[in-house]
């Protein structure tokens, strides 16, 4: 999932940034949302003079969702979308967990850049659409062209957060996603393709050891080997 939000219109009386804001006329609102099931339907929105709909709507899909996949999701998206259901007295959805594709990239690894595109170049999954002041202006205006270009980058960031997600989801800890699944699976992508690869050992502990054919992640099996008694025949 990721949104797009239009700016606050505000009175100042000289750059805002070398002096403060006189009156904030117009708070910020969500002008467009794409969001895909992993592997299936994606839809996206864009409405350039209510966020009503678009809130709502998203209320509903976070509603359904189990887990929600982000680039930045936990700092930015869900803050933000959070921020709209609070001012249309919406109520929180029923609870959902998120993967933060930029604090997976962050912990795991020293790129140049951590950001989407540079993650998408750097793994060759694809890039952003490129966007510029004179579209922002545009969208703001509402004009029909600049709206639309808007929709297509948002929808190709949603494609690209996908891309880089299945890239990265062998990296992840949690949320476990093999409980979602009847069965023994990977926790990082629910494949059954597992094969034991040896044993992860402790003082006190001993686990069989997993590798996943799929997504190439590891992870062990729940069953504390040192704990199963031998079967004595008396």
């Amino acid at each position: 999932m990721d949104i797009e939000i239009l700016p606050a219109v505000g009175f100042f009386w000289d750059q805002p940034w070398e002096t403060q804001i006189i009156e904030v006329i117009e708070e910020w609102r969500i002008l467009s949302f794409s969001a895909k099931w992993l592997g299936g339907i994606q839809e996206t929105h864009i409405n350039h003079t209510t966020d009503r709909f678009l809130v709502e709507q998203l209320w509903k899909l976070l509603d359904e969702a189990e887990i929600v996949v982000g680039q930045n999701i936990d700092r930015f998206d869900i803050r933000k979308i959070n921020a709209r259901f609070l001012f249309y007295d919406l109520g929180p959805p029923s609870p959902y967990r998120t993967i933060d594709t930029l604090k997976i990239a962050r912990k795991n690894f020293a790129l140049l850049s951590n950001k989407q595109d540079d993650l998408g170049k750097f793994m060759g999954t694809g890039r952003k659409l490129k966007t510029d002041k004179d579209l922002w202006l545009d969208c703001i205006k509402g004009k029909e062209e600049a709206l639309e270009r808007m929709k297509e980058y948002n929808a190709q960031d949603v494609v690209l957060l996908e891309a880089n997600y299945l890239k990265l989801r062998a990296w992840t800890k949690t949320p476990n996603l093999a409980i979602l699944k009847e069965g023994i699976a990977c926790p990082h992508c629910q494949s059954d393709n597992i094969q034991k690869r040896g044993l992860q050992r402790s003082s006190t502990t001993e686990y069989h050891r997993i590798f996943c054919s799929n997504c190439k992640g590891w992870s062990r099996l729940s069953e504390n080997l040192r704990l199963i008694k031998p079967i004595v025949s008396i």
